[in-house]
């Protein structure tokens, strides 16, 4: 058990380095930098479209900012302001400009997706149009997921507010209710993961392989939220060195963080497809004892700089 896990994640962090993921991660902050706007003008727009009741549209405001690092007061009032000036504007209007948006936007998968194939060295086979269709259908899921954590989220705060106060753990006041408000937005984030490394690569890999990734990256992208909302609430002095820039930096060193996670995801579901086709039998099944721990750290650590 312990040397399995030893040799998925000695392979894991060794074709992490040797795949240059960290400058991946850049690279797709890089688009997220340029890509984001649009693509939280997009999805408002296209649910502002359909929905009317304030509270719903409250939730909406709410998901973009628990996805998108903004700050609760111009952050809301951009989201609220493309969703109430969506409405204004005229129906082929409305939607030329979101087709020019959509595509803006899928820049940013666009990314993702040739990082994952250079994860799982990976040649792109696919025509152009099928890759941008790839790329369009990410930002369907994004939306999708959105969605279904607007409609769960108010299906809760109904039944939470029909619930008696005199139902003990189910009452209306009850903290146990919390639970679910932290769950649903981890279940979606592992639903995405374990879609996005599913799909997106030319290699295809199977769902035996994407789920273990998708579950270490739900995992870490989980503690790197809470620790970075919890560093900005009590530790955030960038403003003190970089003045009016400190929130996009923020931005861009959460959303680096977040992408080298994404890669991590990756690097660990080409690992387990490895694994599961025997490419690793010799070190978890050694005719020879398993050398010390030091010894298996530091043949990893100089795997980083001598070609083995």
């Amino acid at each position: 058990m312990f040397r399995r896990l030893w040799v998925l994640t000695k392979h894991t962090y060794l074709d992490f380095a040797r795949d240059d993921c960290l400058q991946l991660a850049a690279a797709i902050s890089y688009y997220v930098l340029f890509s984001i706007v649009p693509l939280v003008i997009l999805t408002v727009s296209l649910l502002g479209l359909v929905l009317s009741s304030d509270q719903i549209r409250a939730d909406v405001v709410d998901r973009v900012l628990d996805i998108v690092p903004l700050t609760q007061t111009e952050g809301r009032s951009a989201v609220e302001t493309a969703l109430d000036s969506v409405k204004s504007v005229s129906g082929p209007v409305a939607a030329l400009g979101l087709i020019g948006t959509l595509w803006t936007a899928s820049s940013v998968f666009a990314s993702i997706r040739k990082a994952l194939n250079r994860v799982w060295n990976a040649t792109e086979h696919r025509p152009f149009a099928h890759q941008k269709l790839v790329d369009l259908a990410q930002v369907g899921v994004l939306g999708g997921i959105m969605l279904s954590s607007v409609v769960l989220t108010g299906v809760l705060r109904a039944i939470r507010e029909l619930a008696p106060d005199g139902a003990g753990p189910l009452a209306g006041r009850s903290p146990l209710w919390e639970i679910p408000s932290i769950l649903i937005p981890a279940v979606l984030t592992f639903a995405a993961f374990a879609l996005l490394y599913r799909i997106v690569p030319a290699a295809r890999p199977r769902w035996r392989d994407a789920l273990p990734g998708a579950l270490v990256a739900t995992l870490l992208l989980e503690v790197l939220k809470n620790s970075f909302a919890f560093y900005v609430a009590n530790f955030n002095n960038f403003d003190v060195i970089y003045g009016s820039l400190a929130g996009v930096l923020l931005f861009l060193f959460f959303t680096y963080l977040s992408s080298s996670i994404l890669l991590i995801g990756g690097e660990l579901s080409r690992t387990f497809a490895r694994y599961h086709a025997g490419e690793f039998n010799a070190e978890i099944y050694p005719a020879d004892p398993m050398p010390p721990v030091t010894t298996r750290m530091l043949d990893a650590l100089k795997g980083l700089f001598v070609r083995q």
